[in-house]
């Protein structure tokens, strides 16, 4: 196509300058292109004349413009394409401005050897492109038999260099195409018009460029890019480092080649429009400060956001990690702020931070949304939003240190496990949580996960687990019953806070943190596919508490030495005469002790208190060990095979005696008994179909208790009971006294102003309880009271002193 461009010889206009200046613009008499260099050292380019669509096709041997800069005169060609083409061998150094005179026009300087610009600025140009690709004019047939001349550039190879004095000017748009670029300055494009752009094309490219653009038309896109079908590069074609910057009202760098990547550390700034990042290799973002007034949207192999800073000031934020053998997208302390955040990865999603708040995601009015197809993980991280936030992941999502909030639902859905460790997720509505298996722990602090004024829903499939949900010292709260909420798993809200796991239920209280279930305002429904084993823990509703569990029921605390009996100790041992009593007397040391051992935690048992009707349906046992369960408003149901409630001893008593003619005591004593209460202010129903057992503890109802068995048994513990006494004639005052009791206490079953029914196969056996009824006790079977409620006086073998058999004042 050159063919159709004048041919004329070049004209060069010299002074006495010296030849490095002359050597700044130099044709190579392919075109008609002249060039004056004036006194101050400045060069003005009489332009080769345009063709029919606009085009002014120029080639230098060497293009160059110093800081006098380079005039392209454009007042007699008027073109609206002025190309100027490097066709030797030397970079192209644009260190001064290039002004177009006359007519405003595109500008393209295409030179396959390099292109720095230190200090260039671009004065009087609609877009202006600075390319490493060969020039060729390409006929586009536009209409049948119309065809349009299009200047195309294909590049493969070059680098286009910005150090510290920038490039600038008031420009439609700067493209930057070469196989690789770098930025070490401020690319900064100052129009004021909105979608005024910096676009940076990197790799081995073909971009054509539509001649019949008129400058200031910014509503088409100038230059069409398309990538060499099966380029590749594994290396980092675009660096921004952090001394660069690019600023326009829309900022776009893309890459083109396979495996090709991108450096950005420096600062990024879109002052109406987007910004966009896009490489099929990786994108590094290590320190990078990134401003979009519009979107945000970046996309490579995997992205690492590092120390980086991206805010939008009103739009969403997009981040896509589209390798599923990538890294994914990974950060540490990152902090990203945007209407909505969307992070989407084929890999992962990995923040990690060495401090609380190191990443920071903030949505100020949409939502936040991760999308993973492996594991998402944040480490310290603060999430915000006004809207909801979503996080779904293919494999196992992890918060640890985390502190998240949510305006709108939490959605939460993990294809492996759902680790919570440290972290506070809230949401203003509904918490809604799906994954295969969870542990909700308090390593590093307690874990909080609470719908302000939703409804918690939780589902564990148990697809590649056993389906086990742990909740060790870490608050799981519901606020009230939303109907027709349901979470990712497909399960629907029926209370306040609704737990379905496929496999088996954990609450475990760690030291000072309870492991607490609590329903607001509305009912706590549970149910498991295994055991429910509450630790210690607190089940805790403002309405109704309803648990159905396939396996076992255990509402317990430790027992003290693993044992619920307690260690008796008994000796006397005679010592030797004493010659004060002329060897009439021995010494004589009479110990008897009782040692349950110490509850750890007493201020920690485990309970289940509903406001309302507390109901447990148990596949095997329920166990009632040191705990409490309590239905405050209405009747306790309990339907298992068994079903054991019993009082855990805690403490020691002691009583030692040393006596010769009088006897000197010792006595101390702190037994208690916890838990074993079964309460319920109105009716308990307890059905097994195997045997019920209540050993030490207490089954109160405030009207009816009903218990429908084979075989029941009611057994009360033998609590010691250590008396002191002042000094007095029984032991001629030598000394305070001290005495042991021993009393049957609890194990037995009150209806307070009802009826005690027992559907018993067997006959019920009393063993030292007692059955008590506002209103009369009756038995299918027989009651059977193998022995009644024992009260042991101490029995210390011999005695001195006076009147030792008499009772103590009271009892303590």
């Amino acid at each position: 196509m050159l063919s159709r461009f004048l041919r004329v010889p070049v004209v060069v206009v010299m002074s006495s300058l010296p030849l490095a200046l002359a050597a700044q613009v130099v044709p190579d008499g392919g075109s008609a292109t002249s060039v004056q260099i004036g006194a101050d050292g400045s060069v003005t380019v009489g332009i080769a004349p345009a063709s029919r669509d606009g085009i002014s096709h120029n080639t230098y041997r060497d293009f160059n413009a110093n800081k006098a800069g380079v005039d392209l005169d454009n007042r007699r060609e008027a073109a609206r394409t002025i190309v100027n083409e490097v066709t030797g061998t030397s970079r192209s150094e644009i260190n001064g401005p290039v002004e177009v005179l006359g007519q405003r026009a595109h500008v393209i300087i295409a030179n396959p050897n390099g292109i720095s610009v230190d200090g260039g600025r671009f004065v009087n140009t609609g877009r202006t492109a600075l390319t490493t690709g060969d020039i060729s004019i390409n006929a586009r047939e536009i209409a049948p038999g119309i065809f349009q001349e299009n200047v195309v550039s294909n590049v493969r190879g070059g680098t286009i260099e910005i150090r510290g004095g920038g490039l600038a000017g008031q420009m439609d748009a700067v493209d930057l195409i070469a196989h690789s670029v770098k930025v070490d300055g401020t690319v900064d494009n100052e129009s004021g018009r909105s979608l005024s752009a910096v676009n940076i094309v990197a790799g081995q490219t073909r971009t054509e460029f539509d001649s019949s653009l008129v400058p200031g038309n910014i509503d088409r896109d100038w230059a069409s890019v398309t990538g060499i079908p099966g380029a590749s590069d594994d290396g980092i074609l675009v660096e921004i480092t952090a001394q660069g910057a690019l600023r326009a009202n829309r900022v776009e760098v893309q890459i083109s080649d396979r495996g090709a990547g991108m450096r950005y550390a420096g600062s990024g700034l879109a002052t109406s429009r987007n910004f966009v990042l896009s490489a099929d290799g990786t994108i590094n973002l290590g320190g990078a400060d990134i401003r979009s007034a519009g979107n945000a949207r970046i996309s490579g192999r995997d992205v690492a956001l590092g120390q980086s800073r991206i805010e939008v000031g009103s739009g969403s934020l997009e981040i896509k990690a589209v390798d599923t053998d990538g890294a994914g997208i990974t950060g540490s302390d990152v902090l990203l702020s945007a209407d909505e955040i969307l992070l989407m990865s084929a890999a992962d999603i990995l923040f990690d931070a060495k401090t609380r708040g190191g990443s920071r995601l903030i949505s100020d009015v949409g939502q936040i949304g991760l999308f993973a197809d492996g594991s998402v993980s944040d480490q310290r991280g603060e999430w915000d939003s006004t809207g909801g936030t979503s996080v779904f992941a293919g494999a196992d999502i992890a918060f640890s240190e985390t502190v998240s909030f949510a305006g709108a639902d939490l959605a939460v859905d993990a294809g492996g496990m759902f680790r919570v460790d440290g972290s506070e997720l809230r949401a203003a509505s509904d918490v809604l949580l799906g994954f295969d298996e969870a542990k909700i722990t308090n390593k590093s602090g307690r874990s909080e996960i609470v719908a302000n004024a939703g409804s918690l829903v939780l589902t564990s499939r148990g697809e590649r687990s056993d389906g086990d949900v742990l909740v060790e010292g870490a608050l799981l709260q519901g606020a009230v019953l939303r109907d027709g909420v349901s979470n990712p798993a497909g399960t629907e809200a029926e209370g306040a806070v609704t737990i379905d796991v496929a496999g088996a239920l954990r609450t475990t209280t760690v030291g000072d943190d309870l492991a607490v279930l609590f329903s607001e305002s509305g009912d706590l429904v549970v149910r498991t596919g295994a055991n429910v084993e509450n630790m210690a823990g607190r089940y805790v509703s403002n309405g109704d508490i309803r648990v159905v569990a396939e396996g076992d029921v255990l509402n317990m605390i430790e027992l003290p030495d693993g044992s619920n009996d307690p260690t008796v100790t008994r000796y006397t041992r005679k010592g030797s005469r004493k010659w004060w009593t002329l060897w009439m007397k021995r010494k004589r040391t009479t110990h008897e002790e009782y040692d349950f051992g110490y509850v750890a935690r007493p201020d920690q048992l485990a309970t289940m208190t509903a406001a309302g009707s507390l109901e447990l349906s148990s596949g095997g046992l329920i166990l009632n060990q040191g705990g409490e369960m309590n239905a405050n408003g209405g009747d306790l149901t309990l339907a298992a095979v068994r079903v054991e409630t019993i009082g855990v001893g805690s403490g020691r008593a002691l009583v030692r005696k040393v006596c010769v003619l009088t006897c000197e005591y010792e006595g101390s004593g702190d037994i208690k008994i916890y838990g074993g209460a079964l309460n319920a202010a109105k009716d308990v129903n307890i059905s097994a179909s195997a045997s019920v057992l209540n050993k030490g503890g207490q089954i109160l109802a405030l009207q009816n208790v009903t218990i429908d068995t084979p075989e029941a048994q009611f057994e009360a513990v033998l609590v010691p009971t250590v008396v002191n006494r002042p000094k007095g004639l029984y032991n001629f005052w030598a000394s305070d006294g001290a005495w042991m009791y021993l009393r049957d206490r609890f194990g037995g079953v009150i209806a307070g102003s009802g009826n005690i029914s027992l559907n018993t196969r067997d006959a019920v056996k009393l063993l030292g309880a007692e059955l008590t009824a506002g209103e009369q006790v009756v038995s299918e079977a027989s009651v059977q009271t193998v022995y009644g409620p024992r009260a042991i006086s101490p029995v210390y073998g011999d005695e001195i002193g006076l009147f030792h058999d008499i009772p103590p004042v009271s009892f303590e």
